[in-house]
């Protein structure tokens, strides 16, 4: 099953955010998680993390706090499967 991760600016007013990869594909067992890992570039703030259309899963953590200069910041969330 593939699933789409958005990460949204929720603040840092007018900042330009760069998250690598730009997509990504994986697969999520369900009652089981998989990590996934973005890097953020030129983004200071707090990033929300939301699974588009995707109600049997949860993602952690929900909200990271980001400060990622040229050198980027890495991202790590877990993906869970939810027992259908």
């Amino acid at each position: 099953m593939a699933i789409v991760v958005l990460l949204c600016a929720c603040s840092s007013v007018g900042s330009t955010v760069r998250i690598s990869p730009e997509n990504i594909e994986l697969d999520v067992p369900m009652d089981g998680s998989t990590k996934v890992e973005f890097t953020v570039y030129d983004f200071s703030g707090d990033l929300a993390i939301y699974l588009e259309d995707m109600g049997l899963m949860r993602v952690y953590p929900e909200t990271v706090h980001i400060t990622a200069l040229t050198e980027g910041t890495p991202v790590v969330l877990t993906i869970y499967g939810e027992p259908s």
